[in-house]
């Protein structure tokens, strides 16, 4: 094992669900698929996060697309996530750390068996050099198995504010962080291509099925996503009922999620996906890991 990589494991830590510095968008996931901890290198990202994700064999204009997108989100403050796949999930990556933005990697398997192990060193640099996080639910030496591929999907569209799928075959493993996003309220855009062209039969037929929004200009997807991201900032409020009972108590001191839930009697899992949402308009800021405050600077 690369000895940097080696240090970057060694220094995981664990965070148990339901402890401080649990991300409360993977409460959005049914409560069976929540993991009961997570294993983290490096500092979990706060904000706006994006998924990029697609094919492992893309052509140079997916290539080119994943690092226009990651780029562009860096460089809005965004941070990007995706699987740490050869493709398009290195590309983003990349792009993303080289644009000074934070991007955080959902290993398969466990912390101290990354896959591929010839990314070892570029997964130690994204933690060492680049201010970015490796995430698993996966256990100690645990290899990744087949489907522990698709079981890691659902952290990267549940971690996520948004996804883009850049380039898809029709039996993509992309297209099932595509319908995860979906179950879980996480809006999908997907870039269309040629139908002579394989590598577009996912993304077609997402988007012509409906399952997601057609990504025909970065700055457009940019600036819907920022816009619809800050509705809830407008003067005046704008809030709906639940969301403004937890902005009036996050005027108060800091408070946790579970916290939130016992003041206000609703399911920690709403009130997750609230806090989340909030987070994501700017209208909430973590004053410690785990416990949130309303941020005057927000207008809500």
């Amino acid at each position: 094992m690369d000895p940097r990589y080696e240090s970057v494991a060694r220094r995981a830590a664990l965070v148990e669900r339901g402890a401080a510095g649990f991300p409360g968008g993977l409460l959005r996931l049914p409560p069976a698929l929540v993991p009961e901890r997570l294993t983290v290198a490096g500092a979990l990202p706060e904000g706006c996060g994006v998924a990029i994700v697609g094919t492992r064999s893309p052509d140079p204009g997916g290539v080119l697309l994943a690092r226009r997108l990651a780029a562009e989100c860096a460089a809005r403050g965004a941070w990007v996530v995706s699987g740490g796949a050869a493709g398009i999930d290195r590309a983003a990556h990349e792009a993303c750390a080289e644009s000074g933005g934070r991007t955080l990697v959902v290993l398969p398997g466990g912390i101290d068996r990354p896959h591929p192990c010839a990314f070892e060193g570029f997964f130690a640099a994204i933690v060492e050099e680049h201010g970015g996080c490796l995430v698993t639910d996966q256990p100690p030496a645990q290899a990744p198995f087949p489907s522990a591929f698709l079981h890691r999907n659902r952290l990267i569209a549940a971690l996520s504010s948004c996804v883009v799928v850049v380039q898809a075959r029709v039996r993509s493993g992309a297209l099932s962080t595509a319908a995860w996003a979906a179950r879980c309220g996480v809006p999908v855009w997907a870039a269309a291509g040629s139908p002579l062209n394989p590598l577009h039969g996912g993304t077609n037929r997402l988007v012509a099925e409906g399952r997601a929004r057609l990504l025909w200009s970065v700055d457009a997807f940019l600036g819907k996503e920022g816009r619809e991201a800050g509705t809830r900032r407008r003067e005046g409020g704008g809030l709906t009922g639940p969301q403004a009972r937890i902005m009036r108590l996050l005027r108060g001191d800091p408070a946790s999620v579970e916290e939130l839930a016992s003041l206000t009697g609703m399911e920690a899992r709403r009130v997750a996906a609230i806090v989340f949402d909030l987070e994501m308009a700017g209208a909430v800021r973590q004053a410690a890991p785990g416990r949130y405050l309303a941020w005057e600077g927000g207008k809500m």
